[in-house]
């Protein structure tokens, strides 16, 4: 069996997953001014509970998908070095 690897698609695969862990971030990181938006207080305390528990889950999934994407950019440099012996 022979496996043929493009290196350089490697660290492309990479890239939409660094934008998708850097935009549930930045999702994360406007939880404040989400709230600030809503003057209902039972509505901003169901919000609160809903942002806060999502929030856990999206700095799970975003360091995740930067450990895949370091992963992937390592896989590449490998596969470089292997080509160049």
């Amino acid at each position: 069996m022979r496996l043929e690897v493009l290196p350089p698609r490697l660290s492309d695969a990479g890239i939409p997953l660094r934008d998708a862990a850097q935009a549930v971030l930045a999702v994360a990181d406007h939880r404040r001014d989400v709230l600030a938006l809503v003057s209902d207080p039972q509505v901003q305390q169901a919000l609160s509970s809903f942002l806060a528990a999502w929030e856990l889950t999206a700095w799970g999934a975003a360091d995740r998908a930067g450990t895949l994407a370091a992963g992937l950019d390592q896989a590449a440099a490998t596969y470089r070095a292997a080509d160049r012996l």
